[in-house]
């Protein structure tokens, strides 16, 4: 009688349900195709932050011999005074970066452009603006991949 309740308790316990095995991440390649941009350390900057939020928006692993790979080009930058002291010399500078990005999996392509912005106030400042503006980009291309349940 023991082992029959306790048997009930076990079977009754599991649940069971039919369903394919998961699905392994194909993971993601990201990388840097082009750059006609004049900053040189805007890919390394836009690379890396594009990868953590595309990470973060779609749950794929970002590796180098992903299946799906995301192909950037830097189409573009520049570096403008925004912001002048009382004798009218630059004080703030504005960088802006524009991207293209080809998103090639199995299931097909997806094509998407934007641009980034970061400030700086000093020359100190410009690794700073670099990354606000690749952020700025990565943040509206993982938000844009996600949204469109991107292969």
């Amino acid at each position: 009688m023991r082992a029959l309740a306790l048997a009930l308790l076990v079977v009754g316990g599991c649940h069971w349900r039919l369903a394919g095995p998961p699905t392994a991440d194909a993971g993601l390649q990201v990388r840097v195709i082009g750059d006609a941009g004049r900053t040189p350390e805007a890919a390394s900057f836009l690379q890396a932050a594009i990868a953590e939020r595309v990470h973060e928006a779609t749950g794929w692993a970002i590796r180098g011999d992903g299946a799906r790979r995301l192909d950037l080009a830097i189409d573009g930058d520049d570096w403008a005074a925004v912001g002048h002291d009382a004798r009218g010399i630059a004080s703030r500078w504005r960088y802006r970066v524009t991207v293209s990005a080809l998103l090639v999996s199995a299931e097909g392509h997806r094509a998407w452009q934007g641009s980034g912005l970061g400030y700086a106030a000093e020359r100190a400042g410009e690794h700073q603006a670099l990354q606000a503006a690749a952020d700025d980009v990565a943040q509206q291309l993982a938000r844009w991949l996600a949204t469109r349940r991107a292969p």
